[in-house]
């Protein structure tokens, strides 16, 4: 069922969710390469199809999370996809946060509000026990009927305003010191009700958790400071490359101890700290001035001893640690090995759509490089800082983009390495609807380039004549001999025409002359220097505006394009070659109805590959062409 629905695209979620490998068995790589925001769009419809095809009536699932207030903005994404997909009735979401973190400026409430317009939302505001439920709360713990234990559970009440987590953690106390004890000849509990009485406890839940972790043995106060560190959870394998080299018997037998303490709970391979506050008061043992080093610590110390797949599965982890210890590093080496491990770990992250967290990684890479890196560790600052633009462009931090652009434009050594630059600069000025200066600046690096190209306004006739001409161009080539063409290697040629194919996008809204002064020329520098990925955008647009002058012109052109994405398999290009030939041209020329099936296609193709704005038109397309069958 999840191959089916999901189909090669499961290589994206194995990813994320490497176990699932288990499952579905090895499969290659999906063949579409996207980046950017696409490729987060891309991984929350793929994770959505995962989604329905295993929640069933007979197996629905509910998915918990908790602490959503410290959910970044992709997780936030993800689960606003999953839940406003009404056609999935096997699926229940329950969230949890603390709404004294949660303003109505914060980005969970802001999503709240936006899910809350389509899908009914259901809140449930959680208060502290009440002085009834607290006594059923104690004797539920010592198995006793609730009339015996009213005396306890009103001290307990009183001493702990009916926190729960305080309210376990005093009664566990009450029974560590001996003021509650089990007699085995009643067999039942009992306690010293004065002793209890004169019980002080801190108000606050970390103080008390404090105390307790304090009258642990040092072993596992030192697997707990240690797992404060690396945060709410870590693989067994992770803490045992940490403890090993510090606990000669190693952590497991204190991690019995503290997990029967109710610390922390263990899930498979993974310990997970019982409660948040629980990870405060550990972390809160190490003092504030040695905090940086034991990250740096603990990072050294998973990177010297971890092997190539636990360094994998891990990269998020040591980065993390090292980079909190990073101003302890002086050697100009080691800070070049961490810059690469965060080039790594911020790569990964956008593999999977993680875009905040890889701005935080490569910010921190970049960080680390001197003022000599361009020359020294030339790819190396290439790559952290280009994705660092890209990722930047993802979570729409447009101001900084701009610095990040110029600095890659300044220094990098050829058109090829600034290219990418330049389109995430184009995208992000576009996507502040500054189209006008989005095209100045493509227009300027066009010049560079030796493709000046006109913008000046033309007539109706003039328009005609310039689709005309590009028709006749290709008019008496064969499609075997159209695909024979041969693509040329230079790196200028190849630059223009993602520029022409990045700006096309956005002109529609300037002046329609543009895409075909756009469209034109890059069909002139197909026919020169051979068939390029973006060629087919380029003949689908010009069919679109051709057929209104020509319609088997246009087919003759818009099979082109339907050609080229056969033979170059440019899924990325499909849904827009789709939109353009088959809501534009194909009525012209065919019954109306045979184009359904490929506006469909074309969707699901553009949701899997992140391109929603066209998967969305070919939505629209496919909704009015059935309204107009009937």
């Amino acid at each position: 069922a999840i191959l089916k629905a999901v189909g090669s695209d499961i290589s994206v979620l194995v990813k994320a969710i490497p176990s699932l490998s288990r499952i579905t068995g090895k499969l290659d790589d999906a063949s579409v390469h996207v980046g950017g925001i696409e490729l987060e769009n891309r991984f929350n419809y793929i994770f959505e199809k995962f989604i329905s095809s295993v929640a069933t009536p007979s197996h629905p699932i509910v998915l918990y999370l908790d602490d959503l207030q410290w959910a970044d903005a992709s997780s936030l994404n993800l689960i606003k996809t999953l839940v406003m997909d009404t056609k999935n009735k096997n699926f229940l979401f329950v969230g949890a946060f603390r709404d004294d973190e949660v303003n109505d400026e914060h980005p969970l409430a802001c999503q709240l509000k936006f899910i809350g317009e389509s899908v009914p939302i259901t809140r449930i505001k959680t208060t502290n026990i009440s002085k009834a439920s607290m006594n059923d709360f104690v004797s539920d713990i010592l198995q006793m009927s609730p009339s015996s234990t009213t005396s306890l559970a009103e001290l307990v009440y009183r001493k702990t305003g009916g926190n729960g987590l305080v309210a376990t953690q005093f009664i566990q106390t009450l029974w560590y010191e001996g003021s509650l004890y089990f007699l085995l000849d009643s067999n039942k509990w009992t306690w010293d009700i004065k002793a209890v009485e004169a019980k002080s406890i801190p108000e606050d839940a970390v103080e008390l958790l404090v105390e307790k972790i304090l009258q642990l043995p040092s072993a596992a106060r030192y697997i707990l400071q240690y797992l404060s560190c690396i945060g709410s959870s870590c693989h067994e394998s992770t803490l045992g490359l940490i403890t090993n080299q510090v606990l000669v018997s190693g952590p497991f037998p204190a991690l019995d101890l503290i997990i029967e303490e109710g610390l922390l709970i263990k899930e498979g391979a993974e310990y997970k700290f019982a409660h948040d506050q629980i990870q405060l008061a550990a972390y809160s043992l190490i003092p504030v001035n040695k905090r940086d080093c034991v990250h740096l610590q603990i990072g050294s110390m998973i990177l010297k001893h971890a092997s190539k797949e636990r360094m994998d599965s891990a990269i998020f982890i040591v980065a993390d640690q090292l980079n909190r210890g990073a101003k302890f590093i002086t050697d100009e080496d080691q800070k070049v090995k961490l810059a690469n491990l965060n080039l790594r770990a911020g790569e990964k992250a956008m593999s999977l759509g993680t875009f905040s967290s890889a701005v935080a990684y490569l910010k921190s890479g970049i960080a680390l490089l001197d003022m000599d890196s361009w020359a020294r560790t030339y790819s190396l600052s290439l790559q952290l800082h280009s994705s660092y633009a890209v990722s930047l462009y993802s979570i729409g931090q447009f101001s900084e983009i701009g610095q990040a652009a110029s600095k890659i434009i300044v220094s990098a050594k050829n058109i090829g390495d600034r290219l990418p630059a330049y389109l995430t600069l184009i995208k992000a000025v576009a996507a502040q609807k500054k189209v006008a200066e989005a095209l100045r600046i493509a227009l300027k690096i066009l010049g560079e380039l030796g493709e000046p190209l006109s913008t000046s306004s033309k007539t109706k006739e003039e328009r005609m004549g310039i689709l005309l001409h590009a028709k006749k161009q290709f008019g008496g080539m064969t499609k075997d001999q159209f695909i024979k063409l041969k693509r040329t290697e230079n790196p200028d040629k190849i630059a223009a025409m993602k520029i022409l194919n990045e700006i096309m996008v956005y002109v529609f809204y300037l002046e329609e002359f543009l895409i075909i002064a756009i469209a034109t020329r890059m069909m002139h520098l197909t026919l020169t220097h051979g068939i390029y990925e973006e060629s087919s955008c380029a003949f689908a647009s010009c069919a679109f505006f051709l057929v209104d002058f020509d319609r088997e012109g246009a087919r003759r052109i818009g099979d082109l394009a339907l050609s080229i994405v056969e033979m170059l398999h440019v899924q990325n290009s499909l849904p827009r070659v789709y939109a353009s030939y088959y809501g534009g041209v194909h009525h012209a020329i065919e019954r109306t109805e045979n184009a359904l099936e490929y506006h469909m296609k074309a969707y699901d193709v553009g949701m899997r590959v992140g391109d929603i704005t066209y998967a969305v038109l070919n939505g629209y397309f496919y909704c009015a062409k059935s309204f107009l069958c009937g």
